[in-house]
């Protein structure tokens, strides 16, 4: 009986610290499915990163959602933090662990900004294309070539 009432009151306490959190309702009403796994691959091009958070939208049954929690004090979604998360969504799509494989990623995350003092505040973001962080990754290679050689 202890094993129900367990899971029971870890259910209840996660779902309270959500609410309390601020997490937005599409991400309380799916699942985390990963938190702070490290990603590799080596195609379309080598790329790895560190997700934060991963959550399974519609109950654990939907896409797959990316979150990256940012300690700042403004909450200003970059460049760099668009590019991140739209890495993560690559991995994701090319090598995903084995409990994901088929499962689709979203083309949106969710930045979590938590200040020293302030609750935490949630901002959507919209996901760069997979062909787009490939561009990117490519001229990147290329201008550090470049500048070895010159």
């Amino acid at each position: 009986m202890a094993g129900p009432w367990k899971r029971w009151t870890e259910a209840l306490g996660a779902w309270w610290w959500a609410k309390r959190e601020g997490l937005p309702l599409e991400l309380r009403r799916g699942r985390l499915v990963l938190s702070e796994c490290k990603l590799e691959s080596m195609y379309p091009v080598p790329l790895c990163g560190r997700v934060d958070q991963a959550f399974r939208l519609d109950g654990g049954r939907g896409a797959l959602v990316l979150m990256d929690t940012k300690a700042r004090r403004l909450p200003l979604v970059t460049e760099d933090i668009r590019v991140q998360l739209s890495v993560y969504r690559v991995l994701l799509m090319h090598n995903p662990p084995p409990e994901l494989v088929g499962v689709p990623v979203a083309d949106w995350g969710v930045v979590r900004f938590k200040g020293r003092r302030a609750a935490a505040e949630y901002r959507r973001v919209r996901l760069m294309p997979k062909v787009e962080i490939i561009d990117r990754h490519r001229a990147r290679r290329r201008a550090l070539a470049q500048e070895a050689a010159g």
